[in-house]
C-alpha cells in the first residue's frame, strides 16, 4: 500500500495541472494498467482526504483500485516517474525553487500584509489612547475657574462658617454675586485651599496629558508612514529592514508607555530601574506588570508604597541596588520619619494578590528583612 500515498500526493498536484498532461509518460508495462491507474489517480485526487472506498464511490471502481494496489507490476517509482519529470520541467522555468520537506515550517508574520495589519492594530490602539488623553486634558479654563473660586472665598471669609454647603459671595473680579459650593467640614481658609489644591492638580495633570498627547501624535505619524512603506514592499531584504526597525520602534514605545504608567522612578548605581507605586491602584498594577524575577520591596507591617527593583534578566540584582531600593521603600512609607525601618524583600513570583484582598494589599512569602534608613537619591537618608 506504500504507493497509494504516492498516488495521493502526486494526484493532488496532478489535479491542479491537468491529470492527462501529467500522466503522459506513465508506463506500467500494460495499457490496461496505465488506463486503470489514471482512473484511480483521478478519483483519489478529486477527494484526497477521503478513504479509498469513499473516494471511488462505486463498488466497481473500488474493486479496480484494490486490484491495482495488489498488482506486483505496479511500483511507486513507476507511478511517480512522469510526475517527477514534469516537476523538473516546471522547475527549469524559475530561477529559484523552494524544496520543502515534511518538517518545513513557513512563517508569514513578516509578510507585508501581516506587517501592515500589525501596524494597523498599533494605529488603532494609538488613536484610542489619543482619544483618552484628549479627554484627560479637559477644559483648560477649569483650573483658572477653581483659582477664581478660591480667591472669592478668601475675599469673603467673614461670610463663611463651618457647616455651610454653599454660599452666595461677592466676586472680587467684578462679576457680581456668585454661588460657591463648599465642604461643610471645612472653614473658609480650608475651603479656599481646597480650590487651590484642585486647580494645581488639574493644571499638573493637564500638562502631563499635553506632553503625552504630543508624544502619541508623533508615534502615530511614524506608524502611519511605516504602514504605507510596508504596503508597497516586494523585496524580502527591504521588508526585513523595515521589520527590524519596527521592532525597535515598538520596544521603544513600550518603554515609553511603562514610564508614563509608572512615572515615579529611580536608578541604582548599576543602572537598574527602581519603580515606586504612588497609590493603591498603581501598587496593584505595578505588581501585575513586574516580571517574576524582579524584586518586590515594602515596609514590613507598615503602610506604604510597593517598590519594584528590575532584575537584570535571570540574574538577581546586586546588593547595593537592593539596599537602595530598601531605603526608597522605607522613605515611601508611613515610617519615613523613623531612623530605621524594616523592609520586606522578595521576588515578585512570591507575591500574590488573593481574592478578597483590598486595593494595594498582597500576600508574600520567602521574604528577607532589610533594616534601612529612609531616603531617596539626592537626599540624605
Amino acid at each position: 500500500m506504500d504507493w497509494v500515498w504516492s498516488v495521493i500526493i502526486a494526484g493532488s498536484k496532478w489535479m491542479c495541472e491537468g491529470i492527462a498532461k501529467e500522466l503522459e509518460g506513465i508506463e506500467l508495462g500494460d495499457k490496461r494498467l496505465n488506463k486503470r491507474s489514471a482512473r484511480v489517480i483521478e478519483l483519489l485526487a478529486a477527494n484526497p482526504e477521503a478513504s479509498v472506498n469513499a473516494a471511488c464511490g462505486k463498488w466497481d471502481d473500488t474493486l479496480a483500485a484494490y486490484r491495482l494496489f495488489n498488482n506486483p507490476a505496479v511500483e511507486p517509482a513507476k507511478i511517480l516517474q512522469p510526475h517527477l519529470e514534469a516537476t523538473r520541467r516546471r522547475m527549469q522555468e524559475h530561477p529559484v525553487v523552494l524544496v520543502l520537506q515534511d518538517t518545513t515550517e513557513l512563517d508569514f508574520t513578516a509578510h507585508p500584509a501581516a506587517d501592515a495589519e500589525c501596524l494597523n492594530r498599533e494605529e488603532r490602539r494609538l488613536r484610542a489612547t489619543i482619544g483618552k488623553v484628549e479627554r484627560e486634558r479637559g477644559d483648560k479654563s477649569e483650573p483658572e475657574n477653581l483659582e477664581r473660586l478660591g480667591n472669592t472665598v478668601l475675599a469673603n471669609l467673614n461670610r463663611i462658617t463651618k457647616g455651610m454647603t454653599s454660599v452666595t459671595l461677592t466676586d472680587p473680579y467684578g462679576a457680581g454675586e456668585i454661588e460657591v459650593e463648599l465642604d461643610a467640614a471645612l472653614d473658609g481658609p480650608a475651603n479656599a485651599r481646597r480650590f487651590f489644591k484642585r486647580a494645581k492638580k488639574l493644571r499638573s495633570a493637564s500638562k502631563l496629558a499635553e506632553e503625552r498627547f504630543s508624544s502619541l501624535r508623533n508615534r502615530l505619524e511614524k506608524i502611519t508612514t511605516e504602514r504605507d512603506k510596508v504596503a508597497n514592499i516586494d523585496d524580502i531584504s527591504d521588508l526585513k529592514k523595515i521589520a527590524t526597525k519596527y521592532v525597535k520602534i515598538k520596544a521603544s514605545a513600550r518603554d515609553a508607555d511603562d514610564e508614563e504608567k509608572f512615572p515615579r522612578r529611580y536608578k541604582s548605581v548599576s543602572g537598574l530601574d527602581i519603580i515606586v507605586g504612588r497609590n493603591d491602584r498603581e501598587n496593584d498594577e505595578l505588581v501585575r506588570w513586574a516580571r517574576k524575577n524582579d524584586f518586590w520591596l515594602h515596609a514590613q507591617n507598615i503602610g506604604g508604597s510597593h517598590v519594584i527593583l528590575r532584575a537584570p534578566g535571570k540574574q538577581p540584582p546586586d546588593r547595593k541596588s537592593i539596599e537602595l531600593a530598601a531605603t526608597i521603600a522605607a522613605y515611601f512609607s508611613k515610617a519615613k520619619n523613623s531612623a530605621v525601618v524594616p523592609v520586606a524583600c522578595t521576588q515578585v513570583k512570591y507575591v500574590v494578590k488573593r481574592r478578597g484582598q483590598g486595593p494595594g494589599k498582597v500576600t508574600y512569602t520567602r521574604e528577607k528583612v532589610i533594616f534601612a534608613q529612609p531616603g531617596v537619591p539626592g537626599t540624605q537618608p
